[in-house]
């Protein structure tokens, strides 16, 4: 029986010291959460974060100069592997208007384009090569064009839109000597 109270005696004095410990050992904290030991929630704070879970949110808007902004720099809607700055996939709405390139409209014609002209070229020599290019007029683009020629048609080389794609090209050779050829450009706006 004196061996069970001495033990008894050391678990209570044990016991004892392990309180005052935890009660010397704890102190209140000196801030309110998160008080200064991680940056505020994503919610409230301004410090960078990055997040490597998905993020659900109501609205999303952005103060700063990107906006759902990928490593690249590109954006995606529909993808999540954009190829360019803006990669949408599906159709593309603008309010007030949409541009491609340089060429921005408030509204499009209803059969796609409001003009087409057809521009021509004539070429003739009196070696055995002959050519022209038959050019799109100012505002208009080219879509297409096509080549004939007088005894050269066995020999066209050539029928394609120029280097700066403003113009259809004409180019043939044959074993004549006095070829004539002439091209049409498409264009349209």
């Amino acid at each position: 029986m004196k061996n069970i109270l001495k033990e008894v005696f050391k678990v209570a004095v044990l016991g004892g010291v392990l309180l005052a410990l935890q009660v010397v050992a704890f102190s209140e904290p000196t801030q309110t959460p998160p008080g200064g030991n991680v940056p505020a929630p994503i919610n409230v704070g301004s410090a960078q974060q990055t997040k490597s879970g998905g993020l659900t949110v109501g609205s999303l808007a952005s103060l700063g100069s990107a906006f759902l902004a990928t490593n690249s720099g590109n954006v995606g809607i529909g993808t999540i592997n954009p190829s360019q700055k803006l990669d949408v996939i599906g159709y593309v709405r603008g309010a007030t208007g949409l541009c491609i390139g340089g060429d921005c409209r408030t509204s499009w014609p209803p059969d796609g384009f409001s003009q087409v002209e057809y521009k021509t070229c004539e070429g003739s020599s009196s070696t055995n090569e002959v050519s022209c290019t038959a050019f799109c007029s100012s505002g208009y683009t080219l879509v297409g064009g096509g080549c004939r020629g007088e005894q050269v048609s066995r020999d066209l080389y050539q029928s394609v839109p120029n280097a700066e794609n403003n113009g259809w090209v004409c180019e043939a050779q044959s074993d004549y000597y006095g070829n004539t050829i002439s091209g049409t450009a498409i264009c349209v706006r």
